[in-house]
């Protein structure tokens, strides 16, 4: 591009097939020193001749300064700033003489800050990308649908867990996202790097860093974290756009798994309803899905604030019952858990009129896990049959960061689960295992009142 010879941007071997993908997302994932500010700033500039009003976002204002600085700069330099406000902390903005606004926004507070104005904007950029919650990406997304825009994602991979990394496979493949991801390696910044992969300094951070830690920080490479116990789970097969939304004509159930400090209070509020998936065959497969609605996750909270933290959740009214692991019926010292919800449940007009709470012992944490499994991805349809609101940041952070214990060397010790990041996953269990069984065995009589013990064989 001519524009970017007079600034003089030459992109480098990495960067230059990023700027010619025109999709509706594009995400950059970059070693350190590779060039992933740059190319923000520049593939921004370049289209800003098409463009009305572009955000540029992260987790915190200063995580967007690099790209902003390098954009002033560019802009400058080609008499392309009409207005600039920016301060040292805190918003910045940039209207070019075509009336063009470039604005930063917070992640901090959650997507609000780029959803609430109901504005619409031709390109969205996420920088640090991997830093930010999946539903900032999915308002993103939101947000250029009116003009067809584009979604940019930079970053690095922090880790192989969470939506970011789940992106970096998903982009790999023709995806509905119309989406594809290019990594930056370090090397092919040739301005830092000079000899490229065989630069003595990559050769210096090959001796220092673990393999995993050199692919991931220096080479761009996602590393598959074996110790995941829910490798089925992908952001963005799992979390449907838009959120779910309640069904009138079905009840609302009640995952609870009330964990004490450090652990979480989790509830899962689900609906079990009927879904249709186009099979590769291409007839039409409708199955039972567990549609995981919201959720409560909080830390230091009693049951009593836990309800009534559930008595302004506009599912309340639809819930039939509370499942809670057999460790809910009893507690030392104190009333357990199914007393609480019993005796609480009923006092305020609210509540719904038929509710019980029912402890259930699911057996094996192994089983269970496995049953979940299934329900995430069906062994024999390939299909997914659970789904998880975008609002439901606990369970989505548990599903990937759940894991085995690892060595120093990531080797996994056990296939025994850690017990961390597994309150929303307990829950999860006892209900999948009370609702279905450890494995599907076609329709079978429910008997709501009763208490049933998982069977193993």
């Amino acid at each position: 591009m001519r524009l970017w010879k007079a600034l003089g941007y030459s992109p480098h071997e990495a960067q230059e097939p990023a700027h010619r993908w025109h999709g509706r997302v594009v995400q950059v994932v970059g070693a350190e020193r590779s060039g992933k500010s740059e190319f923000t700033a520049m593939d921004v500039v370049g289209d800003l001749a098409v463009c009305e009003r572009v955000a540029v976002c992260a987790q915190e204002y200063d995580e967007t300064r690099s790209e902003m600085e390098k954009m002033r700069v560019a802009l400058r330099k080609m008499g392309g700033i009409q207005t600039i406000s920016a301060p040292k902390r805190g918003k910045w903005e940039i209207v070019t003489p075509a009336g063009c606004i470039i604005e930063t926004i917070s992640f901090a507070d959650g997507p609000e800050e780029l959803t609430g104005t109901g504005l619409a904007y031709d390109v969205v950029v996420i920088c640090e990308a991997g830093l930010v919650r999946y539903d900032c990406f999915l308002a993103a997304r939101g947000r250029v649908t009116e003009t067809r825009g584009r979604v940019v994602l930079s970053g690095t991979m922090h880790d192989s867990i969470g939506w970011y990394a789940d992106m970096y496979e998903t982009l790999q493949a023709p995806n509905v996202l119309g989406g594809r991801v290019f990594a930056f390696p370090a090397w092919s910044n040739r301005a830092v790097f000079p000899g490229g992969k065989d630069d003595p300094e990559i050769a210096a951070l090959r001796a220092i860093y673990s393999e995993d830690e050199f692919a991931r920080r220096v080479e761009a490479k996602l590393v598959p974290s074996p110790a995941r116990v829910y490798p089925e789970f992908q952001h963005v097969v799992h979390v449907p756009f838009p959120q779910l939304k309640v069904a009138e004509d079905e009840p609302v159930y009640l995952a609870i798994d009330a964990g004490w400090y450090p652990s979480r209070y989790a509830v899962l509020a689900i609906q079990v309803r009927n879904a249709s998936y186009q099979l590769p065959s291409g007839s039409t497969m409708t199955t039972e899905a567990v549609m995981i609605l919201d959720e409560v996750w909080v830390h230091h909270t009693a049951h009593e604030d836990v309800i009534d933290i559930c008595r302004q959740r506009p599912w309340w009214s639809r819930v039939q019952r509370a499942i809670g692991g057999h460790e809910s019926k009893q507690h030392p010292a104190s009333a357990s858990t199914a007393e609480v919800w019993r005796a609480e449940v009923g006092k305020d007009s609210r509540d719904p009129k038929r509710f019980g709470f029912e402890t259930f012992d699911a057996g094996r944490v192994l089983d269970g896990v496995q049953r979940v499994r299934t329900l995430l991805k069906d062994p024999a349809s390939k299909v997914p049959r659970i789904l998880i609101d975008p609002r439901c940041h606990g369970t989505l952070h548990e599903l990937g960061a759940y894991s085995k214990p690892v060595d120093r060397r990531m080797r996994v010790l056990s296939d025994q689960p850690k017990d961390q990041d597994n309150d929303c996953m307990d829950a999860l269990r006892v209900f999948a295992v009370r609702r279905f069984g450890l494995a599907d065995r076609g329709p079978r009589r429910r008997h709501p009142g009763r208490r049933r013990v998982a069977s193993r064989g």
